[in-house]
């Protein structure tokens, strides 16, 4: 592996996450964060040092732009052009855009929604309890090994944790390569869905944002799938913007290419700080992220509520 190759790797861009910190010395941005298991304990943190993952997107290859290809599609079709997609998004003025535009935001949620590992998380865990499983039935039977598939899995001399890690490891490459294609796939499904921007202001708390940043909510209440092509998706892009992807069908008439902005205040912005919040505390992975007085501010809440 060559020295330049990047071993450190956002899973949460951090042309992103800047967004929401304050600059300290040149280009180096910091947050508060929380593990969301206990608000009360909020860090700073550089947004070059929060949600990344050594070697998540690396695949077998054996030249530099085999193994660097998924981390260079994101640094290169996504992250090198946020500042745009940022800047278009919170300039209230900007009300028409054109479709080379509306692909660049979509593109950016939707890639965005399907590279976290938050996925390969749920996935891991799940073939974990299949493999719990597995074990306790071939032991019953006197075997050493449960089939998955049409696999042998031998299991004799391993713990549970050894065969989970050694699977995950094998399936990583398969994994990220599969976000990717889920992301292009649903990309070309609501790319001419309906852009909305919510604004808030005047209020003492702000949306935060999380290690697995974009939600999703349907608006009929089924059983929430990420094709299901009746989701909202929201994602906040800093402490007081909020990006939203509609359904087109909830409104045909109106222009695909075209920015619908809400702006709230007073009460109703708190109550859209307190939507958002709680959408990223209920999707995170680990961590809550942005300023400290808004994660204690909220967690107040939640204990208030709770008791």
């Amino acid at each position: 592996m060559s020295k330049q190759e990047t071993v450190g790797q956002h899973y949460v861009p951090k042309t992103y996450l800047d967004k929401f910190g304050k600059i300290r010395k040149s280009n180096i941005f910091f947050v508060y964060a929380a593990n969301k298991q206990n608000l009360k304990q909020t860090f700073p943190v550089g947004t070059s040092k929060i949600c990344k993952k050594n070697n998540l997107y690396t695949l077998g290859g054996a030249t530099e732009d085999e193994r660097q290809w998924i981390e260079n599609f994101y640094n290169n079709e996504i992250e090198s052009k946020y500042n745009e997609v940022y800047d278009i998004l919170t300039n209230d003025n900007i009300r028409e855009i054109t479709t080379g535009q509306k692909e660049l935001i979509v593109y950016t949620i939707i890639t965005l929604l399907f590279r976290v590992t938050k996925w390969q998380t749920l996935h891991n865990n799940f073939i974990g309890r299949v493999f719990e499983r597995g074990i306790g039935f071939a032991t019953e039977l006197g075997k050493d090994y449960f089939i998955l598939g049409e696999e042998k899995i031998y299991f004799k001399g391993k713990t549970l944790k050894q065969l989970n890690e050694e699977y995950a490891s094998s399936q990583k490459e398969f994994q990220v390569l599969t976000q990717l294609d889920l992301a292009l796939k649903l990309i070309s499904i609501r790319k001419f869905d309906l852009l909305g921007v919510v604004k808030i202001k005047g209020v003492p708390s702000s949306f935060v944002t999380s290690d697995n940043p974009v939600t999703l909510y349907n608006l009929v209440g089924s059983v929430i799938s990420p094709f299901d092509p009746t989701n909202q998706l929201s994602l906040p892009i800093n402490s007081n913007y909020v990006v939203t992807l509609d359904p087109k069908a909830e409104m045909p008439y109106f222009p695909t290419n075209r920015i619908g902005r809400i702006f709230h205040s007073g009460s109703l912005a708190s109550s859209q700080v307190l939507i958002n919040n709680y959408k990223q505390y209920n999707s995170a992975e680990n961590f809550i992220i942005g300023d400290k007085q808004t994660i204690e501010s909220f967690n107040g809440f939640r204990e208030r509520y709770r008791n």
